[in-house]
């Protein structure tokens, strides 16, 4: 979605003569604000909608509008956040559609059908070049309630600014819900985000939208604008190139309604906290460990209640019965290791939950939590999987050798360090992204675990580690294209603060000392 700056006249429904001029800004970051100028405009803190008009003529409608700042004296500034921009129409009401496509990078992906061909048929004379395109027929998904599910396909051609020496032919693939009648926005939306996070999960990472496009009975084939914030933590959580999905669309075309249907109903229906809490881990770029431990114990949790309807069960006795039924799927546990998972993870649960001096006890290492917190992740994509409607012998033929690949823990620390003692952080961090990239480009998913520095023998080593968390980032943005995935420990906070404190404890003795000093040489 393109961000927005126009100016125009701005008022609420059944108001128009009270006009104020203002300023629309959108961003896919901050969403749709309104900056209205001064006006004697009564003191209003919600409103369903806001219509306008900009200086080119084009109808906007702002839809669930709240007021975030105002002037108190005089005539007041208003600034409004709205959590919908519908561009090329007027919204007296609540906004209905009959027809919503929308596009994402990670669908093309995923679809993995493409119209261009390569002709051998055809002569060219010396000089000619020719490129074939051929339309991929639409696909229906699926249907469920009034609503049908299309895949879109179609090519467009994108010139270079004013100059023709560059010319370039894109196919775009849309997803389309087609209604029987209007729906109000809201509910198509929920569907539309089930369908990306099904995305989400098949790519295991983030997919936002990056154009939506509605239509009503009324306006028909008129396209209308549809712009939402799609809350992006910086660049680094935007869509990239997906090297591996956990199924394809190939995978399920076959019998692409039933699992549309399906995964509808997952996100949706009985399951969804359990199904929506893990998508929405995806959506975080990195964090605690400890914090997706507890989230995915959490989802298993929840998954084994709305399945079993048993309310009184204790955890571990759930994640046994999970592990039980799935665990012929991959060879993720031998028979001895089950029982010890289950009380490890249960645990682990109380302990980060509790903090009890007691349960010291049940303390985890990082090392042990990253491999017990993958092992989950596992669990809960099979579960998922399942519940989609693959069967056992879809899930060991086709899904066996990416979910059964070894999650690796890397101790990137030293790595680092053996370069930062010489070299500057920029070559140390890049030699390192290098090294990683290098050794782990056939794995899903490379752990690094930051994990060397929590004894008090390595006291003196704190340094190096210091740097190496402020080189994170960096770090972060040279292995994005890889296949690597950065875990920190809520460890390093405490060994972080600790570190500073009795840094600046002693640069407050050195300069009380040198004070003492001064003054004592001046008497």
């Amino acid at each position: 979605m393109k961000d927005l700056v126009v100016k125009g006249d701005w008022w609420f429904p059944g108001k128009e003569q009270e006009k104020v001029r203002g300023e629309l800004r959108f961003s896919e970051e901050k969403g749709s604000r309104l900056f209205l100028a001064p006006s004697n405009l009564p003191l209003i803190k919600k409103t369903d909608i806001i219509l306008g008009l900009t200086d080119n003529n084009d109808k906007i409608t702002l839809y669930d509008c709240y007021l975030q700042r105002f002037g108190l004296i005089g005539l007041r500034e208003y600034e409004f956040e709205s959590r919908n921009l519908f561009w090329g129409v007027h919204f007296e009401d609540i906004p209905h559609f009959s027809r919503i496509d929308f596009q994402s990078e990670t669908l093309s992906q995923w679809v993995n059908i493409d119209g261009f061909t390569h002709r051998e048929d055809i002569t060219l004379r010396p000089g000619e070049s020719a490129i074939f395109y051929k339309k991929p027929e639409d696909v229906k998904l699926g249907k469920w309630d009034c609503c049908t599910c299309y895949l879109i396909f179609k090519v467009v051609q994108i010139s270079s600014g004013r100059s023709s020496h560059k010319q370039e032919l894109k196919q775009e693939v849309s997803l389309r819900l087609d209604y029987e009648e209007e729906v109000v926005f809201i509910d198509i939306e929920s569907q539309a985000h089930a369908l990306m996070n099904m995305l989400a999960f098949a790519a295991d990472s983030p997919v936002y939208s990056n154009e939506m496009t509605g239509y009503t009975l009324a306006t028909g084939e008129m396209p209308i604008g549809i712009y939402s914030r799609q809350h992006i933590r910086g660049s680094l959580t935007k869509e990239k190139e997906v090297s591996h999905f956990l199924f394809e669309f190939t995978d399920v075309h076959e019998h692409a309604p039933q699992f549309i249907e399906k995964w509808i109903d997952l996100s949706l229906g009985d399951l969804s906290p359990f199904t929506n809490n893990y998508i929405a881990e995806k959506y975080i770029p990195s964090g605690f460990v400890e914090r997706k431990f507890l989230e995915y114990v959490r989802c298993l949790e929840v998954y084994h209640r709305k399945t079993s309807r048993q309310n009184s069960m204790k955890l571990k006795e759930r994640l046994l019965e999970i592990v039980g039924k799935y665990r012929y799927n991959i060879e993720l546990f031998s028979d001895y290791a089950v029982e010890e998972f289950c009380e490890r993870a249960k645990n682990g649960r109380h302990y980060l939950t509790h903090y009890e001096e007691k349960a010291d006890q049940e303390r985890m290492s990082l090392n042990e939590m990253v491999e017990k917190t993958n092992k989950m992740k596992i669990l809960i994509d099979i579960c998922l999987l399942a519940e989609m409607g693959f069967s056992k012998e879809d899930i060991d033929r086709k899904f066996h050798h990416y979910i059964s690949m070894p999650y690796r823990i890397m101790a990137a620390d030293s790595y680092i360090e053996k370069h930062l003692t010489d070299e500057s952080e920029k070559i140390a961090t890049k030699k390192a992204a290098t090294y990683l990239i290098k050794h782990c480009s056939n794995e899903p998913y490379v752990i690094l675990a930051l994990c060397n520095m929590h004894t008090k023998e390595e006291r003196e080593e704190l340094a190096a580690s210091i740097k190496v968390l402020k080189s994170i980032g960096m770090l972060q943005k040279l292995v994005s294209r890889g296949n690597v995935r950065i875990v920190f420990s809520k460890e390093y906070e405490k060994y972080v603060d600790k570190y500073y404190r009795e840094k600046k404890k002693e640069e407050e003795e050195v300069r009380s000392t040198s004070k003492r000093k001064g003054k004592e040489e001046g008497s």
